[in-house]
């Protein structure tokens, strides 16, 4: 059947008018679930379908206590999570969650208080919380507007129940035979049982969270348990929960025991006694709550199992992957998913859960290689192409794009890039040209030099080995997510150290692996390294180690060179001078000049053939000594050439008697433990000259 009663116009209206005999149904919330479906079923298939209540749900989030809910997270759909470098992950649209706080029931007014995010308009989030596709429809009735989804749709016209999520896979499971039982609908039993037994089984249990399943139910679905038995039972027996909350410690913990319960070998086992606060916890529940346990479907699916490796296990992540494999879309793209789910391309397979457009347009394998590498190396594009919803082709040209202005422009401007296309609108066609003019106004602004950078380009370095000096915030900011660290950070204020002129960072790049590299210039003599971290300040490779070793030791070489020939200059510049000033000065006689007479001169002066009267008060004038041991008058104020070309002299003594000691330190390598990019808590051994 084709019925289009879902778009008349006075459609709500009719559906209100038809359950205002059930109880006063108000003017707010959302009227929803079985009782609009099913007056909806009789309008088409011109039957009496059962209405048991009316649930209307209401959003209570201002009033609610958050941290007493304990009910599953559900969503209208899955987002891309992630720092935009080395974390990327599926999660829950924050936009649409919502939990089922409390229940209250008057007569046939069934009203579900739900607390939520809700950044859109509407209702149609809570639809796809629903467990089957017969109750994904609902009326606003602020708007008097209704809202269903294409599963529903389906339904409608042919009758065919399907699973649409697995919150509650217990309940679900045993309401599956009370909607086929009053809906006289069709159903692939076999295909639902298998699928509601996979997050039930023991191996899946363990790695499930309570944010997201519901694996508990109470008296009421037991006795609905007890009511289709006869159906069931060949599926699911009924497990109490003090028996299925052991079976999982033992799981957990990895116990084996002997089938007699008591045999001693059991109870030698540390881990089987398990803590006595627990076993009271478990013992309050026991006769109130009850769940399912597989008894046919007891193999973990393994095409579901691959596509799910390596990603969190929740409701949506489940149902999009089971979707794919079980041929739940046609054969031609069917055959297109599995190319990218199947094989070993995570970020592109994160992308195919999220949105099944993305591999619905024409590829091979080489194009799915090809966008993987470069969204491992450029993660933050991953999140904007799953929100903007491009397919595998369109995401592909976008990313050569990228790599053309990387190309010119180098990969540091990728922060840049990222936040012009996160301003542009999603039907705005990119290109090569539009980035470059887009980053143009902030490439400017943010490239501009704290300090004036090294030149070490005759720096011959292996092949694939880069060296980047971060001298922008640009840099800093780049580097730090790339890095995953702290270097942008302005309480490390590595942007003011950098600017002082005596710090410096660089960032090694190979093509396994990127470290940051922070070097001090010490008395303005040689650069010393102060830490090398790769990623999340992991230690560095060896392989970056040496490299750094010889970068460190090829910046002092152009440092010491550079500083002693601007003094090599100095010297020459005071010997033209001088050379300058003799020319308008006479040799002239000393015999006029004043004579002075000083302790601790007899020995130096003996030589002479005068004695030196020592009952002679001292002048305590300045005085210089020169190397014969002369001493003259020098006026206060008085300084000539010779007395700038000796402390030059003492000056450079000085320092190559401190480089020396410098050159004896230990060159041991040994690994720092960094709690931040900066911040050394443990300094042993570190790489000096």
């Amino acid at each position: 059947m084709n019925s289009d009663i879902l778009k008349e116009k006075n459609i709500v209206d009719r559906i209100l008018n038809d359950l205002s005999k059930y109880g006063e149904i108000p003017n707010k919330g959302f009227l929803s679930g079985g009782a609009v479906a099913n007056t909806l079923m009789g309008y088409v298939w011109d039957r009496e379908y059962p209405i048991n209540d009316l649930d209307i749900f209401i959003d209570d989030t201002d009033n609610m206590v958050f941290s007493n809910i304990t009910t599953p997270l559900r969503t209208n759909n899955l987002i891309i999570e992630g720092d935009g470098y080395m974390v990327t992950k599926l999660s829950y649209d924050h936009g649409s969650n919502y939990q089922i706080v409390s229940v209250e029931r008057e007569g046939f007014l069934n009203t579900i208080f739900i607390s939520s995010v809700r950044q859109k308009v509407g209702y149609d989030f809570i639809l796809n919380g629903f467990d089957f596709n017969c109750c994904q429809v609902g009326i606003d009735l602020e708007n008097n507007t209704i809202c269903y989804t294409d599963s529903f749709e389906n339904f409608l016209n042919n009758k065919q129940l399907e699973v649409t999520a697995i919150y509650t896979p217990a309940h679900t499971a045993i309401r599956l035979f009370k909607k086929l039982d009053e809906l006289k609908c069709f159903c692939n039993v076999e295909e639902s049982m298998n699928l509601l037994s996979q997050p039930l089984l023991m191996e899946n249990l363990i790695n499930l969270s309570p944010k997201h399943f519901a694996l508990y139910f109470s008296t009421k679905y037991k006795e609905m348990y007890f009511t289709y038995y006869s159906k069931i039972k060949k599926y699911f027996k009924l497990t109490k929960f003090f028996d299925h909350k052991k079976s999982m410690w033992n799981v957990r913990n990895g116990v084996s025991q002997i089938e007699n319960s008591n045999h001693v070998a059991n109870w030698l086992n540390p881990n089987v006694n398990i803590p006595t606060e627990v076993l009271s916890m478990w013992a309050k529940n026991n006769d109130i709550m009850w769940t399912l346990t597989p008894k046919k479907y007891v193999d973990l699916d393994s095409e579901i199992r691959k596509v799910l490796f390596g990603i969190s296990f929740n409701p949506l992540t489940f149902m999009n992957a089971y979707n794919i494999v079980k041929g739940k879309t046609n054969k031609k793209l069917k055959a297109k998913a599995e190319k990218v789910v199947m094989g070993d391309y995570y970020l592109c397979k994160v992308i195919s859960l999220v949105d099944n457009n993305f591999y619905n347009c024409d590829f091979d394998s080489s194009h799915v290689k090809e966008l993987e590498s470069f969204m491992d190396k450029d993660r933050w594009v991953v999140p904007y192409i799953a929100k903007n919803r491009l397919n595998l082709q369109e995401s592909l040209i976008l990313s050569r794009e990228i790599k053309r202005v990387y190309n010119n422009e180098g990969e540091w401007v990728s922060e840049l890039v990222s936040n012009y296309l996160n301003t542009v609108n999603k039907f705005y066609k990119v290109t090569y040209e539009s980035i470059v003019e887009g980053i143009k106004k902030d490439k400017e602004k943010f490239c501009l030099n704290l300090f004036e950078p090294l030149d070490f380009s005759d720096l011959p370095l292996p092949k694939g080995v880069k060296i980047k000096e971060l001298i922008t915030e640009l840099d800093l900011q780049w580097a730090s997510k790339k890095l995953k660290n702290c270097m942008s950070n302005s309480g490390q204020n590595y942007k003011g150290s950098i600017a002082g002129g005596n710090t410096k960072l660089f960032v090694i790049i190979t093509p396994n692996n990127m470290s940051g590299l922070e070097l001090k210039l010490v008395e303005d003599s040689v650069f010393k390294e102060i830490q090398l971290l790769s990623y999340c300040n992991r230690v560095s490779s060896e392989y970056h180690k040496i490299i750094s070793t010889i970068f460190t030791n090829y910046l002092n070489m152009l440092h010491l060179k550079k500083t002693y020939e601007s003094k090599i200059n100095n010297f020459m510049t005071i010997d033209m001078m001088n050379r300058g000033i003799l020319v308008n000065v006479k040799d002239e006689d000393t015999s006029k000049n004043s004579t002075l007479f000083g302790l601790g001169l007899v020995d130096e002066l003996a030589e002479f053939g005068e004695p030196v009267p020592m009952d002679i008060e001292p002048v305590h004038n300045p005085l210089i000594q020169n190397h014969n041991g002369f001493r003259r008058v020098r006026n206060q104020n008085e300084r000539n050439n010779t007395d700038i070309l000796e402390e030059i002299q003492n000056h450079l003594m000085t320092e190559i008697n401190h480089l020396g000691q410098t050159l004896d330190t230990d060159n041991e390598v040994s690994d720092n433990e960094v709690d931040g990019y900066g911040t050394i808590i443990q300094t042993t051994g570190l790489r000096n000259l």
